[in-house]
């Protein structure tokens, strides 16, 4: 199942906007206050209100209102294998209206004929019990205040999952706390002393279990399985061969083994009949997706994910270009202040500095570097290579011999003239040896003379 497109008029700050979503992916980027966390918002409730997808229901306020205006609508089509689900919402200070069709093409009208599928499906599973034998697909969504801060060693009230629609519970409003796995790990353990070839509820929390287990080895494949002891109680987790308490793991880790453990759980619970709960249809919302986490995973993070839940589709928000770079452009939203949401014209396979010069709009250098780079080329330019081997000299001793301190002395081999002597030895020794130095570090760096030129270029175009 996947939100095939959304619609939406004056909702907070976000410019009016209609979108095709991809069915796999969707990455909304942008700086801060262009509405990254409201779209996922706007998804959230429009989700909401397709009322036999998920149980909770998420609140529109005055506040979603854009200030310019006293009324915003909103509009979602999702597909599931050959059924629609169509919803249309609005809101006012005075006024709410909500409308759900399910099956639905054509035009949008009450008195379409409707072949309610989700309906029917919701009821045949309420009626039925264990040994179940019917999938749901999970909507899902993840806030960016999901970080652990502790382990509840109490789970005193916690009602563990009797059926797949527990698994829609809070799910829209998911803060991951542990309880669930706390209560589903206990259970497994008492469980684990039962012939589980007779107890079909033993041998679904068993699946819950292993199911969390394989998310977390298949997208973070340093970890192992997560264990929980009683006396003492812990929960701990096999990293790289040694046992670690899932509290002396970094933010970073934590956060994601409990969103890895969450969704796997979640869709455990509700594809009984699965032979591989993380094959099971979902939707599901992260916002900021790489919190906490290294560049190394940030990088990784996506394709990781798109293999482990191969028939999820993903809508995330991010700020880290590293995450773009695995990201094709016909998947990636660019948020801005004064117009809709719109595709980048490439992503895919581009270096770091590129995608934050051109897609995230900064600069991958210090902005006081560049400026003295950009110098150090106007003296050269204008024959001044007394004053440029000075500057570089200076720019060298604050930097380090940093590639485009090679580039700029190559530059002045180039033209003719003696390169800087920087603590007392010509660079000149680092760029003729390889034979492609002068001409390959200058490209390889972008520094300099090339530098100023494609840097300028991207300013233009901006």
């Amino acid at each position: 199942m996947y939100v095939e497109y959304i619609e939406g008029t004056h909702f907070r700050g976000i410019p009016d906007f209609f979108l095709k979503l991809h069915e796999r992916l969707n990455v909304f980027i942008g700086t801060n206050g262009v509405g990254k966390s409201s779209m996922l918002y706007f998804i959230a409730l429009m989700l909401s209100q397709c009322s036999n997808l998920t149980t909770d229901s998420v609140l529109c306020k005055i506040s979603d209102i854009n200030n310019d205006f006293d009324k915003m609508c909103g509009k979602i089509r999702c597909r599931h294998d050959n059924s629609y689900i169509l919803a249309k919402y609005s809101y006012s200070e005075n006024e709410l209206c909500s409308k759900y069709f399910e099956n639905f093409s054509g035009k949008f009208s009450d008195t379409e004929e409707k072949n309610r599928s989700f309906s029917r499906m919701q009821k045949e599973l309420k009626e039925e019990e264990l040994p179940f034998t019917k999938n749901f697909p999970l909507v899902v969504s993840y806030p960016a205040n999901r970080a652990i801060l502790e382990i509840p060693e109490r789970i005193r009230g916690f009602r563990p999952a009797i059926h797949p629609f527990d698994a829609l519970e809070n799910a829209l409003e998911s803060i991951t706390d542990f309880r669930s796995f706390i209560a589903l790990f206990r259970m497994n353990e008492n469980s684990s002393r039962k012939n589980l070839q007779n107890d079909h509820y033993a041998r679904w929390q068993a699946k819950q279990v292993q199911a969390v287990n394989d998310a977390i080895c298949k997208v973070i494949p340093e970890f192992g399985e997560l264990h929980v002891t009683q006396k003492p109680f812990r929960i701990s987790v096999l990293k790289k061969e040694k046992k670690l308490d899932f509290l002396q793991l970094s933010d970073g880790g934590k956060c994601l083994i409990a969103l890895l453990g969450d969704l796997a759980q979640r869709l455990a619970i509700c594809n009984p009949a699965l032979e591989n709960p993380l094959e099971g249809d979902g939707i599901v919302l992260v916002d900021e997706l790489e919190l906490h986490l290294h560049p190394a995973w940030q990088s990784i993070l996506i394709d990781r994910l798109l293999t482990t839940f191969p028939n999820c589709q993903f809508l995330v928000t991010t700020h880290s270009h590293l995450v773009l770079g695995n990201v094709k452009a016909d998947n990636i939203w660019i948020m801005q202040e004064e117009c809709a949401p719109c595709h980048p014209d490439r992503s895919y396979g581009m270096e770091a500095s590129e995608l934050l010069r051109e897609i995230m709009g900064t600069q991958s250098r210090p902005p006081s570097v560049t400026a003295k780079l950009e110098q150090i080329d106007r003296l050269i330019d204008a024959g001044q290579f007394d004053k440029a081997r000075a500057a570089l000299q200076e720019l060298a001793h604050d930097t380090g011999k940093i590639p485009a301190i090679y580039a700029a002395n190559s530059y002045l081999a180039m033209m003719g003239e003696e390169q800087a002597d920087i603590e007392g030895g010509k660079l000149a020794v680092h760029s003729s040896k390889s034979g492609k130095s002068i001409v390959g570090i200058r490209e390889d760096s972008r520094s300099v003379c090339a530098h100023s030129q494609v840097e300028g270029l991207a300013h233009s175009q901006e």
